[in-house]
C-alpha cells in the first residue's frame, strides 16, 4: 500500500476518517459511540481508521494473520486506544496554550495537501490512496492541520533554542574540477575566482543574481530560500563559517573539499521554521522531550468509559 505523503510530529499518531457501516451482525455503525475520553465521545467512524491502520501494519493486508495470531487482537484495541489517547491529549495541551492557525498556517496546510495529491498523478489515484490510508479529504486535512499546530506549539516552546541551534544560510560555490591534471593550478585558479566574485557581492551584487551566474550548487536552485540547518549537517568548514557571520554577513571565501564558498547568512523566518520544524527537528529527538512527557501525563490522568458497543470491536465488524 502506498503511503501518503505526510509525516506528522513523533509525538502523536495522526489518522482519523470518515466510516459508515450497517448495524446487526455486520460492521458496527460509524456513529455508534464506543467510548469517552475524558467526556470526548469515540464512535466507530474516528476508531475505525486508528484501528485499520494498526491492523494493516501487523497483517499487511493477510487476513490469515490472524488465525494464527488471535491473541494480537486485545494488542490491536490496546495500541488503538493508546493513539486516540495521545490524541485527544496532545489536542487539550494544544488548547489551554491558545495555540490556533493563522492565515499563513492556513496556506502552508493547503500547499501540503496540493503537494500531496499533485504527487499521485491524478484526482482518482489521489482519492485512492486516501481511502488506502484509511482517510477522507476532510479527515486528512484535520490530520495536516493538527501537526501544524503541534509544529507551532513546538516552536513557540523551542524558539530560543532553535534560533540558536539553526542558522540559514545561501552560498555561492566555485566548485573544483576533480579531473584536473594540475590540482593546485586549478585550486588556485578557482580561489581567485571565488575572490572575485566574493568582491562583487560585499560590493553590493545582488547575492542571488551572483548565485545563477557563478554557483555551481543545484541545492540553490531548489532551495532558493536558502538552506536551514544545524550542527552536524554540514561540512565542517562551511558550518563554522556560517555560525560565525553576523545576519547579512558575507564570508570570505571558506574551503571544502567541494571547492570554495562565499557564504551570506541570513535571518531565519519564523513561518519557514513553523510549517518545517519536522523535518528540520527530524533527528532532534530532546525537541519532543517536554512534549511527550506532557502527553504522558495527560494520558496518565485521563478517564476512559466504554460503551456496550465496544465490546463487539473485533476484525469483523471494525471494517
Amino acid at each position: 500500500m502506498k503511503k501518503l505523503r505526510f509525516a506528522p510530529l513523533a509525538a502523536v499518531v495522526l489518522i482519523c476518517a470518515l466510516f459508515a457501516g450497517c448495524a446487526g451482525n455486520g460492521p458496527i455503525s460509524g456513529n455508534t459511540v464506543l467510548m469517552k475520553i475524558n467526556g470526548h465521545e469515540i464512535n466507530a467512524e474516528e476508531y475505525r481508521t486508528y484501528y485499520l491502520a494498526l491492523k494493516n501494519k501487523a497483517d499487511s493486508g493477510v487476513s490469515s494473520y490472524w488465525e494464527s495470531n488471535a491473541n494480537q487482537k486485545e494488542t490491536l484495541k490496546t495500541n488503538t486506544l493508546t493513539q486516540l489517547q495521545s490524541k485527544y491529549a496532545a489536542e487539550e495541551i494544544l488548547d489551554e496554550n491558545s495555540i490556533t492557525l493563522n492565515d499563513a498556517d492556513l496556506k502552508n496546510v493547503q500547499t501540503l495537501m496540493d503537494k500531496t495529491q499533485s504527487g499521485y498523478g491524478s484526482a482518482e489515484s489521489y482519492q485512492q490512496a486516501l481511502k488506502d490510508n484509511f482517510y477522507t479529504e476532510e479527515t486528512y486535512r484535520s490530520a495536516v492541520e493538527l501537526a501544524q499546530r503541534e509544529n507551532r506549539y513546538l516552536y513557540q516552546t523551542k524558539k530560543d533554542e532553535i534560533q540558536t541551534n539553526f542558522v540559514r544560510a545561501k552560498h555561492i560555490l566555485i566548485k573544483f574540477d576533480s579531473t584536473a591534471d594540475d590540482e593546485a593550478a586549478d585550486k588556485a585558479a578557482k580561489l581567485k575566482k571565488a575572490q572575485e566574485v566574493d568582491a562583487l557581492a560585499k560590493g553590493g551584487t545582488d547575492f542571488d543574481d551572483l548565485i545563477k551566474q557563478y554557483g555551481e550548487d543545484p541545492g540553490m536552485q531548489s532551495s532558493p530560500e536558502g538552506y536551514y540547518f544545524t550542527t552536524g549537517q554540514m561540512v565542517e568548514s562551511f558550518e563554522k563559517a556560517a555560525f560565525a557571520l553576523k545576519e547579512n554577513e558575507i564570508s570570505d571565501p571558506v574551503e571544502s573539499k567541494y571547492g570554495y564558498h562565499i557564504i551570506l547568512r541570513l535571518p531565519m523566518e519564523e513561518q519557514y521554521l513553523i510549517d518545517n520544524l519536522s523535518t528540520l527537528l527530524s533527528n532532534g529527538t530532546e525537541y519532543y522531550s517536554d512534549f511527550s512527557a506532557k502527553i504522558s501525563e495527560k494520558v496518565a490522568a485521563q478517564k476512559v468509559e466504554y460503551t456496550d458497543a465496544y465490546k463487539r470491536v473485533d476484525i469483523n465488524t471494525v471494517a
